[in-house]
């Protein structure tokens, strides 16, 4: 089964091994689906956080603005989980996305 997100680590600066950026995209995704209850819930709090960033918060229901806010903090703190070991890249982070169907 397809997840129903994505986690590609965006470095413009340096090549990385490819085993490397995996194993970071990984500790990302884990870390996330941990702190959120799996997969599913990930894609949930990504696409809450998106309509968040899309909308007026007087558009935005208060569970849509809680896993928005949800999402900010917890993909923060993957993001930190994915890079660690990596050293100091500059303007190394995560492109999150949505699967599309």
């Amino acid at each position: 089964m397809e997840h129903p997100y994505t986690v590609a680590l965006v470095i413009d600066t340096v090549e990385l091994p490819a085993v490397r950026r995996i194993e970071a995209e990984k500790r990302c995704a884990e870390s996330l689906e941990r702190a959120l209850g799996g997969p599913e819930a990930v894609a949930e709090s990504l696409m809450a956080w998106r309509s968040a960033n899309d909308s007026a918060p007087v558009d935005l229901d208060a569970d849509t603005m809680a896993l928005a806010a949800r999402w900010h903090c917890v993909a923060s703190q993957a993001s930190q989980d994915g890079i660690r070991n990596l050293g100091e890249i500059a303007g190394a982070h995560f492109d999150f996305r949505l699967q599309r169907g």
